[in-house]
């Protein structure tokens, strides 16, 4: 099966933790939320990975199979110096997919990653391809 290419234009984002608040209703209940930030980008992402997956299936003339195993490669042009932690850009890319390109991330069985310097074009770069 040929490869899913999938370009995500801007800066990328590297997935945030979880946080943590107390509700404002009085009642004191903790509640768990992803940030916004995080969610944001994921939506981007998304976006990116249908568009993607519209042009390969034309390409292809057949649907992708999300029940496979699955190698995927990442290039991150970042737009500065800022330390940014590569597993925690990979982390971004790889819960976006969940539900599109695969049912779950425990089915990528490879990765690659790499981060570099894009003043000029930041972005972020997958492709994916079954094992």
């Amino acid at each position: 099966m040929n490869p899913l290419h999938i370009e995500i234009l801007g800066p990328p984002v590297p997935k945030q933790r979880p946080r943590a608040a107390r509700s404002r209703d009085g009642s004191g209940k903790l509640y768990v939320f992803t940030p916004k930030k995080t969610v944001d980008y994921e939506k981007i992402v998304q976006a990116a990975t249908i568009a993607a997956m519209q042009k390969w299936r034309v390409e292809n003339e057949r649907h992708w199979n999300a029940q496979k195993r699955y190698a995927v490669s990442m290039w991150f042009f970042v737009p500065d110096r800022r330390v940014r932690d590569l597993d925690n850009l990979q982390k971004s890319i790889l819960d976006a997919l969940n539900k599109l390109v695969y049912d779950d991330d425990r089915q990528v069985d490879e990765i690659y990653a790499v981060r570099d310097y894009s003043p000029k074009n930041p972005r972020a770069v997958v492709v994916v391809r079954t094992l």
